[in-house]
Order: C-alpha cells, then structure tokens, then sequence
C-alpha cells in the first residue's frame, strides 16, 4: 500500500465513525490564490460528542522542507471544535509515505478532512495538491461513504 500509518489509520476511523453516522457536512477543503492557505468553508461535524456549526477558517501549513517531500492531514480536531493541520514527516521516500504523527490523530472523535501533499521547497500549495477525505454526511445522520483515495 502506499499510503500508511495515519492515512490508513485515519480512513479506518472515518469509517468506522460512518457506520455510527458521524462524519462531516460541508467543510470541503481548497486552496485559492499563490499561497500555503487551505480554505475550510462552513459546515457541520457530527461526533459522538457534539454536533458542531461552524463558520469556516483558513489554515496555513508550514513550506516544504528544503529536500524532500511530505504528506499532512487535515483533520476534525474534535476537542478544539475546529479543523487543524497534522504535518507529516519530510522523507526521501514517495511523498504518499510521509505522514503525520498517528499520536496526534488519538482522539477517537478526531478524524480526516482531507490531505495535502507539500512537495520539497513548495512556497504555494497548488489545487492538485489538495485531497478530500471527508466521510460525509446528510441532514438524517446517514454516513454517505464519498471517499477518493486517489494518490499523487
């Protein structure tokens, strides 16, 4: 497989938390514009903790290290109410196999939005880069199983 440690782990959860009808309406991750900044517009994630509004934000990974590529997460941080970035590791190895931490991803109400590929020296994150991996839901709860699990 060449996705691994917490793109594997992470797609487990979010279908696991789709059978219990968690997961996430809206939310669509996107880049726009000569710069790091994903968009996260408005949306709904539903846990087993809460179910939670919210308005939309930006988030900034850090550039590309200088040598070799890395893969980060976006995720439902579930204790923050709000989408964060996990970086993954830079490595020499295929930019799919980097990943984040799969400690920061412990919270079983936690789970991916998405995934962003950062190539070596990248100062702008192009459209292409950027991957949905939300599990989505509908107004009823129902888990819609969306999953593109294409890799660069």
């Amino acid at each position: 497989s060449q996705t691994s440690g917490i793109l594997d782990h992470a797609l487990l959860k979010n279908l696991h938390n789709a059978h219990a009808g968690y997961g996430i309406n809206g939310m669509l991750p996107s880049v726009t514009g000569a710069s790091m900044v994903v968009t996260i517009p408005a949306g709904r994630a539903q846990t087993a903790t809460a179910v939670t509004f919210y308005a939309g934000t930006t988030l900034t990974p850090a550039n590309g290290d200088a040598t070799n590529p890395r893969m980060d997460a976006i995720i439902w941080d579930d204790s923050a109410g709000a989408p964060a970035v996990l970086a993954g590791t830079p490595t020499a190895l295929s930019a799919t196999q980097t990943r984040p931490p799969i400690a920061a991803l412990a919270d079983a109400n936690d789970f991916l939005i998405g995934a962003i590929y950062i190539p070596a020296g990248a100062t702008v994150i192009l459209s292409a880069n950027v991957f949905d991996r939300r599990v989505i839901i509908d107004t009823s709860t129902e888990a819609i199983f969306d999953l593109d699990w294409r890799w660069p």
